[in-house]
């Protein structure tokens, strides 16, 4: 009744790894197996293939709870096929501390483009079973952590994250602190000592989370890519209803169409091909209406006016009324706050008088000025030397009869904006509070605690007391920690 079994030190030569495969399965009471600096994967990654089946569920057998595989050299393909066994398995505790998957002979100089552990934390989001990762040593950076990020949302069991001696740096900070944040996920316990500043390995990550808004080209043959796919997606649903509303393709139809795995909820998105778009998601609610209105309204006037008429100051002549340049709410134009003037980039106008319009172009070398009046006041008129003059006022006129007609644009909420301000902020509750400072506490050196802090401003919002605690916890770092987390401060009442 074997139940625990330490190989580590052993060296595997050939085709022995089979041999032990095939013996382990053997024993089904058998629950802890280590194989901790055993050389795996340092001359062939079938190796590596091999001990990933030890995690295969059988029928009649419960399986490994723990497995330690650390100071081995897993690769792409030893990554790749633990992450297709972790779906089925029952396995509680994992560990690949000091995996060294860049290293090893001749054949394996050939780096991957990405790093390759990101395969297996991909692989997590599909296993409802593991209580503890350790991915200490492991050369985890920004684009790694934010795949860990998506990966870790939503996962049932998780609750021990163990970090250390990974050059994490501030964004890939964030990514941690964020994936366990939430009041939803049941992390207690993670640690990032010894973290340092990024290497130049890591990878861009196009994902802004404060504005998520913005055109996207998507590599989907890297797992970073296909994270941040899978985040938007997600705001799409909660934002949007899902069905790919936000998105804007560049190319035409047939659209791709992701679905949800129907056992977990994820989105499974494709490993390869490239999705060009643009991710459209308004502000808000009343920014949205204002925009598609003023988008409407103001359709003629941009297609004559806009591609010949500089956005200059607008200039105005005795006995006229001096209108201001610049456009109105979202899209440049729109109606002012007392529903008398029409706006945009070009120019205003006045509907109080008849509709009076004023229209000003300037070059480098002379200014052009075009003046109308109603029909019950007296009709001047300058010249233009402009050649569109004539269509830029019949647009314009166009513009003001519509404006006159259609109901009354919506005006900017301005009590939206603190909200607005505050939601690129997340709120840290009491609980996840303690998990945050447990974290900061751990941290040994003065450069991680103030990293540590530096990456808690950019995306977190404590509360006075909070804040207090934090700079209290470290006075010789209390003034660096108080002005890096003043901006995020919110009444607790």
């Amino acid at each position: 009744q074997l139940t625990s079994l330490d190989f580590s030190g052993a060296k595997f030569k050939r085709r022995a790894a089979s041999g032990f495969v095939d013996a382990v399965r053997a024993c089904p009471p058998l629950k802890n197996l280590s194989l901790a600096h055993c050389g795996l994967g340092q001359l062939q990654e079938s190796e590596c293939a091999a001990m990933a089946s030890l995690l295969e569920h059988r029928k009649g057998a419960a399986g490994l709870d723990a497995l330690d595989l650390s100071g081995n050299f897993f690769g792409m393909a030893g990554f790749t096929a633990m992450a297709a066994v972790l779906r089925t398995s029952r396995l509680k505790k994992l560990s690949f501390s000091g995996n060294s998957s860049m290293l090893g002979t001749t054949a394996k100089l050939a780096q991957p483009s990405f790093h390759p552990i990101q395969l297996l934390i991909e692989g997590v989001q599909s296993n409802t079973s593991l209580e503890e990762i350790n991915l200490s040593g492991c050369g985890i950076g920004p684009d790694t952590a934010f795949v860990m990020e998506d990966a870790l949302h939503g996962h049932p069991c998780i609750t021990t994250l163990i970090l250390k001696d990974n050059p994490l740096g501030e964004v890939g900070l964030r990514s941690i602190v964020r994936c366990i944040l939430p009041e939803s996920s049941p992390v207690a316990s993670c640690n990032v000592c010894g973290h340092s500043e990024a290497d130049g390995s890591a990878l861009a990550i196009q994902y802004r989370m404060a504005q998520p808004g913005g055109m996207y080209r998507l590599n989907l043959t890297y797992p970073h890519e296909r994270a941040t796919l899978r985040l938007l997606l997600r705001i799409d649903e909660r934002a949007a209803g899902g069905g790919l509303k936000s998105f804007r393709f560049d190319t035409g139809p047939p659209w791709p169409a992701p679905e949800k795995d129907p056992r977990l909820g994820f989105w499974i998105v494709p490993t390869r091909g490239i999705w060009s778009f643009t991710f459209y998601l308004p502000l808000s609610q009343a920014a949205q209406k204002t925009m598609l209105q003023s988008s409407v309204m103001l359709s003629p006037w941009t297609s004559e006016a806009g591609k010949d008429v500089p956005d200059t100051p607008i200039s105005s002549r005795s006995g006229t009324q001096k209108i201001a340049s610049g456009g109105g709410g979202v899209g440049g134009g729109g109606m002012n706050s007392s529903g008398r003037s029409w706006h945009s980039a070009q120019g205003e106008v006045d509907l109080s008088t008849g509709g009076f319009i004023c229209l000003s172009t300037q070059t480098s070398h002379h200014k052009r000025s075009l003046f109308f009046q109603s029909d019950n006041g007296r009709f001047s008129k300058e010249k233009p030397r402009h050649p569109r003059a004539v269509k830029i006022a019949a647009a314009a006129a166009a513009a003001a009869a519509r404006a006159a007609n259609a109901p009354p644009t919506t005006k900017h909420d301005w009590q939206e904006v603190p909200r607005l301000l505050r939601d690129r902020y997340i709120k840290v509750s009491a609980v996840r509070y303690q998990l945050i400072r447990s974290m900061f506490l751990a941290l040994f050196t003065q450069d991680e605690q103030l990293r540590f802090v530096r990456a808690l401003s950019k995306s977190l919002m404590f509360n006075a007391a909070q804040a207090t605690t934090l700079s209290e916890d470290r006075p010789e770092i209390a003034l660096q920690t108080g002005d890096a987390l003043l901006p995020g401060l919110h009444d607790c009442n």
